[in-house]
């Protein structure tokens, strides 16, 4: 152990030069933050490359009626006119595929809420999609309280909504939200569900039929409900990417044959989800070039640093070997050095983390250190650091006694 009187001398050598000392912190600042951001974040962005090329995005087949003729290898053709998609397509396609697990409509809105009677909605304007009810299993989604759009409260051909648990919460002063009704687009809605916790933007969005039920056929469930006029995208998922290829077949032969070939648009995600990758993979790299880079320059820094500090420091090395020191202790005194600087130098390191995984949040959507992580990153940062301070200190413990005292 290092006494009280070893350690102010280390205090004091410190103190004296304020610039080195400085250059110290900086150096050790540089190896915190950088340690504590890869740590952090390469795992982050790894895990969240493989979450998002599994999420329903790329797991889905979007049929179109619009031309895009960047996504098109041929010319684009003169669509047909009147094509509308109905009911039975989506019924069709999952009863003939054996590759597609899910056919659904989910068309993007916004929708402004107002009271009904009741409290007052907090959210004026929330963004929402209309579905059909396979949208909800196949985006691995469910409901926390209530229920996602049963057949037979479809059946019954009442506006119905089911809203994401942030915008749950916060809807109502009270938090209350189950059962209430709210205006919007000039009808009442009445909150049937509320959605499970994601992390995703779903949380915060509220989710409609894609279309009402006819008065004559109300008996008969989903199969009855009618598209709002001019839908003109029908989506079809599968459970495992590896089935895509074939669901995409399968796909294109049913609408080629439903409705001539070429006259619809399939398109396939795997492109993007190809392009998804390669971003991630591309920033992956980024994060860890420049933590490395940063954590050698510091480093090497730090090792030159300790080295000239050891050596106008070897008169002090003979002094505690003349009143009985052992190499071991000598050691330990010089190598102290390095974990004061890691002590004083962590705080602003992980500050400097902190900093870098906000930018990269606002960039990226990607950012947050936990604890757990953090902790584990300073604790490498500290190995380095004490790394670069291990050839210094073995060479004062190794320097004669009267050869050091002689040295000014």
């Amino acid at each position: 152990m290092v006494d009280r009187e070893e350690l102010l001398l280390i205090v004091r050598a410190l103190l004296r030069r304020p610039v080195e000392t400085l250059l110290l912190t900086v150096g050790v600042a540089l190896t915190v933050g950088a340690t504590v951001t890869a740590v952090t974040l390469a795992p982050r962005v790894a895990a969240d490359s493989e979450r998002l090329l599994s999420s329903l995005r790329y797991r889905e087949i979007v049929v179109t009626t619009t031309v895009d003729h960047a996504a098109m290898d041929a010319p684009a053709r003169e669509l047909l006119p009147g094509v509308e998609f109905t009911i039975d397509d989506l019924d069709r396609v999952r009863s003939a595929t054996q590759a597609v697990q899910y056919a659904y409509a989910a068309v993007e809105t916004v929708m402004r809420l107002h009271g009904a009677g009741g409290p007052r909605p907090r959210h004026e304007t929330v963004r929402g999609m209309k579905v059909t009810r396979d949208f909800f299993p196949a985006g691995k989604l469910r409901a926390a309280a209530g229920s996602l759009f049963t057949a037979e409260e479809l059946a019954l051909g009442e506006p119905i909504m089911v809203i994401g648990s942030e915008l749950g919460a916060t809807l109502f002063d009270d938090g209350r939200t189950l059962g209430r009704t709210v205006a919007a687009d000039l009808r009442l809605y009445r909150i049937v569900g509320v959605l499970q916790p994601t992390g995703t933007e779903v949380d915060r969005q509220v989710f409609i039929p894609a279309g009402f039920v006819r008065d004559d056929h109300r008996s008969t469930g989903e199969g009855s409900i009618k598209f709002d006029k001019g839908l003109d995208t029908l989506q079809f998922a599968v459970a495992d990417r590896s089935q895509l290829d074939t669901a995409y077949a399968q796909v294109t032969r049913y609408f080629d044959a439903a409705y001539g070939r070429g006259v619809v648009n399939v398109i396939d995600p795997r492109a993007q989800a190809q392009a998804a990758a390669d971003r991630y993979r591309r920033m992956l790299k980024v994060i860890l070039f420049l933590a490395a880079a940063a954590v050698l320059i510091a480093a090497l820094n730090l090792s030159d640093t300790f080295a000239s500090r050891t050596l106008r420091r070897r008169r002090s090395a003979g002094i505690l070997k003349a009143i009985g020191a052992d190499r071991t202790r000598v050691f330990a005194v010089f190598s102290l050095d390095a974990l004061l600087m890691g002590a004083v130098g962590s705080p602003p390191g992980v500050a400097l983390a902190s900093l870098l995984a906000h930018l990269t949040w606002q960039e990226f959507g990607y950012g947050g250190l936990g604890l757990g992580s953090t902790l584990v990153g300073v604790a490498a940062a500290w190995i380095v650091i004490f790394s670069c301070s291990v050839l210094p200190a073995v060479a004062a413990a190794r320097v004669p006694a009267a050869d050091a005292i002689r040295y000014e």
